[in-house]
């Protein structure tokens, strides 16, 4: 049960990783190799959905890069 819980927890993460970069891509064409890493070192759901959030009002890629910091 252990593991079932683990591996659904990933499957969220890989999941919101996935819709961040999504999101970004349709917002401003193009995300970086540097920007898809950082997101990808992302393991907290709390923090990928609110960079998810975040990333739908930001005003440019240079903004949500701030935000990973």
């Amino acid at each position: 049960a252990r593991g079932e819980a683990r591996g659904e927890a990933k499957g969220r993460i890989e999941a919101l990783r996935a819709a961040l970069i999504g999101v970004l891509e349709k917002r401003f064409n193009i995300v970086g190799p540097t920007t898809r890493r950082s997101i990808c070192r992302i393991a907290d759901e709390t923090v990928l959905s609110s960079l998810l959030q975040q990333a739908i009002d930001v005003e440019s890629m240079r903004e949500f890069r701030t935000l990973l910091k």
